[in-house]
């Protein structure tokens, strides 16, 4: 069953493009980095079994090390995506509000209006 264009327009006109369009620069950026990271990673040797007690240690450390490394960067790419979100979310709200008052004057004018039809009904 298709979506009605209106529904789909109604939809699209509560979606605050300004600032998803000004948020879009840093979702890219933090998109490059999370996709350079992962294939950075693929790099990544394994440690080999056949070599020195000492050489293990020092190429997991190095892999823990790593490992933390990309655990911080992906955690304050998660916090700034998180904080974009929050101030999408904000401006949601701030639409829903706007279109419940748009809402409540349309009632009132249809009330109004049927106030008026009454009385230019009832009257000899």
């Amino acid at each position: 069953m298709a979506i009605p264009t209106a529904v789909v327009t109604t939809v699209a006109s509560q979606i605050p493009w300004k600032d998803v369009i000004a948020a879009a620069p840093d979702v890219w950026k933090a998109a490059k980095e999370l996709f350079a990271f992962s294939s950075k990673k693929a790099g990544t040797p394994p440690v080999d079994p056949a070599a020195d007690i000492c050489e293990q240690l020092a190429a997991l450390a190095s892999r823990i090390h790593d490992g933390e490394q990309a655990q911080a960067d992906q955690a304050k790419i998660v916090a700034a995506l998180a904080g974009q979100m929050q101030a999408m979310a904000t401006q949601m709200q701030a639409s829903a509000a706007r279109a419940t008052r748009l809402m409540w004057l349309a009632v009132a004018g249809c009330g109004l209006g049927v106030i008026a039809l009454a009385v230019a009904v009832l009257q000899p």
